[in-house]
């Protein structure tokens, strides 16, 4: 926990107030010099805490001054920090990560068989050396030293899988690689039962039996077995599903991207008939949506840089080389249609106060992003089918089921048509719809999205009658405005506490704001 407070003069007190779960707070003093800064951090043990998911800690400070007249006081706002489950923890990853955070725990679980394995063929080689040399204490103490390293990888690797395999996420994918790593997990506690009868038998400083020697020989090939089938059953197949995904979500973004459109074109139709261009509150109008109308074509141009980013990282493979034909042709034929420029021409018309020009531009580009529905629900079709290729339950790997339909709902993507969208792939977005609609990029990964894959905010527009609506929001990537406000939250000043508690792209759109209000009112006077 962060404190950090100011006065003119100086500080006399400083009081962190802790409570759980709705107890009354109680207050714990930290330490001041008096000086007219203070900045304070304290680590909660919240291990020791017996803390259960679900349960909140509320946590807020207390400042005083020095002043002779009397002491003056100021309290922060309320901070609750509240423990969440495993699974929830898991969501948010996948939020986050996308099909990689489920790919995670199977990768850890190979590193584990990986570790079991080195030790196993170690033991080999020390059993080897100690059956060449049956009379050599050195040797024989060497094959006790690695059975007991071997006996310890396997009930490490036994221990983690079984922890790794509980509470898997409601995905039919996970369901069923959980149960496959639970099995795993007692196939290594069995190795390592029969490694410390190992251990035991091995007080003589003998070497290997026969039957010792087969029974490590069998475990060599069945922890070699169980990696392949990791490999080649979990960890090939969600890779390959964490890099189709990404075009599902794009089919998604661009049939809502075409109802905005639509929505956006019947609202400026109304200023077709009685709209007059002088009248301020029609300006302040016309700049708002000049301002979503370039946002909608900036939109469509990150979303085509995305559809073919995600077709271009596709592997070479006969079982993803149609998509990735498909969805490159479909990025490539909606830059060369008229859509774009329609928009174009809107916001132009728009900034000339070419009212019914501007509806009718806006109108063309709706329709001509409509025209492509279909090929785009083709494309999401065809990354849907690329996914359940990727998983072939006849090479042991498990079947998808539904798990794309069960991802996009835990991602933020509600099941339902989207507007406009047809047949599509029958989930519409949860959040970021209007004019803040959220688009995944290849920048930004982080909690404030609803999208599985890492998010690139779109600029608003910020055209005027002197750019004729081709000026953009020139600010900082993603990446480097949040290392911004990294380093403002670092520095522990009060003063920066507010702007830095705000995302950037929020604060960008606040600033853009107050320049249109800046030059309507200029225009005014």
């Amino acid at each position: 926990v962060v404190i950090a407070a100011e006065d003119d003069f100086g500080i006399t007190s400083l009081q962190l107030f802790r409570s759980l779960n709705g107890s009354s707070a109680t207050p714990m003093a930290c330490e001041v010099d008096g000086s007219a800064a203070q900045h304070e951090e304290i680590e909660l043990p919240l291990d020791r805490f017996g803390l259960l998911p679900g349960d909140e800690i509320r946590l807020f400070a207390r400042t005083e001054d020095n002043d002779l007249a009397g002491a003056k006081g100021a309290e922060s706002p309320v901070t609750v920090v509240r423990i969440i489950s495993t699974q929830e923890m898991q969501e948010l990853m996948l939020r986050e990560e996308g099909a990689q955070s489920i790919q995670a725990k199977y990768q850890a679980s190979e590193r584990f068989l990986e570790n079991l394995a080195e030790a196993i063929r170690e033991l080999q080689k020390a059993a080897e050396a100690a059956a060449a040399k049956p009379n050599s204490a050195e040797a024989a103490a060497e094959l006790q030293k690695k059975i007991q390293a071997a006996q310890q990888s396997a009930a490490e690797a036994a221990k983690n899988m079984e922890k790794l395999a509980r509470e898997p996420l409601p995905i039919d994918v996970d369901q069923e690689l959980a149960k496959r790593l639970a099995d795993m997990a007692g196939q290594a506690s069995e190795a390592a039962e029969q490694l410390g009868q190992m251990v035991q038998s091995q007080a003589g400083n003998r070497p290997l039996t026969d039957q010792e020697n087969e029974q490590l020989k069998k475990m060599a090939e069945k922890v070699a077995s169980q990696r392949s089938q990791l490999e080649d059953g979990a960890i090939a197949p969600l890779e390959k599903l964490q890099l189709t995904l990404p075009l599902i979500v794009d089919q998604q973004r661009f049939a809502e991207l075409a109802a905005q459109q639509r929505d956006l074109a019947q609202r400026l139709d109304s200023l077709r008939a009685s709209a007059d261009p002088k009248d301020p509150k029609t300006q302040r109008r016309i700049a708002e949506l000049e301002a979503e109308q370039q946002q909608r074509r900036e939109s469509l141009a990150n979303l085509l840089d995305d559809i073919s980013a995600h077709a271009e990282a596709l592997p070479d493979d006969p079982d993803f080389s149609k998509l990735k034909t498909t969805a490159k042709e479909f990025a490539e034929e909606v830059r060369a249609s008229q859509a774009a420029p329609s928009m174009s021409a809107a916001q132009q018309n728009l900034l000339s106060s070419d009212f019914p020009r501007a509806a009718d531009q806006a109108k063309t580009a709706a329709d001509i992003l409509e025209s492509f529905l279909s090929k785009c629900q083709g494309m999401g079709q065809g990354a849907c089918k690329a996914c359940e290729l990727a998983f072939n339950p006849s090479a042991g790997a498990p079947s998808l089921g539904n798990s794309i339909k069960q991802m996009l709902a835990m991602m933020g993507m509600k099941p339902g048509m989207s507007q406009g969208s047809g047949q599509g792939m029958g989930f519409g977005f949860g959040a970021g719809g209007g004019f803040a609609m959220r688009s995944p990029g290849p920048n930004n990964v982080g909690l404030y999205g609803s999208l599985p894959i890492p998010q690139q905010r779109n600029s608003r527009g910020r055209g005027d009658r002197q750019t004729q609506g081709f000026a953009t929001n020139s600010s900082a990537s993603p990446q480097q405005a949040g290392s911004a406000a990294a380093d403002e939250r670092a520095e522990g000043q009060a003063a920066g506490q507010a702007a830095s508690s705000v995302p950037p792209q929020y604060r960008s759109q606040v600033a853009e704001y107050f320049r249109q209000l800046a030059e309507q009112l200029g225009d005014e006077q």
